[in-house]
């Protein structure tokens, strides 16, 4: 974490493969939104705070 950054939003450094592996998960979610008619992706935001919540 960047301490010296003065922003309100906590910055976080993941490794690729984590990375790859939230956008694999933002992706399914975007496959089972059907109110949207999937034509939008989930924030990937969401999908880290839905993965923190799970852990």
């Amino acid at each position: 974490m960047d301490i010296n950054n003065k922003g309100v939003t906590p910055r976080i450094s993941l490794e690729i493969d984590v990375l790859r592996g939230l956008e694999d998960h933002q992706s399914e979610f975007r496959k089972l939104n059907t109110y949207a008619e999937a034509k939008r992706a989930v924030n990937l935001s969401y999908v880290i705070k839905l993965v923190v919540y799970a852990y």
